[in-house]
């Protein structure tokens, strides 16, 4: 929305919201998907340690492969939104607008929560836990 905004010429005060809004919600995915990852180390180096170490290698649960592959999904995702949003930034300030003002209020704003995405962390998170 906010790079049509740019293209258009049209709201550009909304454009210095609308990156904000996208700053706010890149940095709580990607604290989401650090826990993730941390939870799979966590979960892997657990597997590793329960083994029986003359007996064979542990071998992982084989949801574990869909869950390593959605992790990687997720931070190659992450990288996509990151160069999005730097090329967003940088058409912004090439049309005038001001993004200084909004990171100091961006940081006392607190995030949105989408609550459908919070149960499916959870239970992700439950699912991760028991390993």
């Amino acid at each position: 929305e906010a790079r049509e905004q740019i293209r258009g010429g049209s709201r550009l005060q909304a454009v210095a919201s609308n990156v904000a809004g996208g700053r706010a919600q890149l940095r709580n995915g990607h604290e989401a998907l650090a826990q993730g990852q941390s939870l799979i180390q966590q979960a892997n180096t657990a597997l590793q340690s329960d083994a029986d170490p003359l007996g064979p290698p542990p071998e992982a649960p084989k949801s574990w492969t869909n869950i390593e592959a959605m992790a990687r999904r997720a931070a190659g995702k992450e990288v996509t939104l990151r160069t999005g949003l730097a090329d967003l930034e940088r058409d912004a300030r090439g049309a005038g607008v001001s993004l200084l003002g909004v990171s100091a209020s961006e940081a006392a704003a607190s995030p949105t929560v989408d609550s459908y995405a919070k149960q499916q962390d959870d239970k992700l998170l439950s699912f991760l836990s028991k390993y």
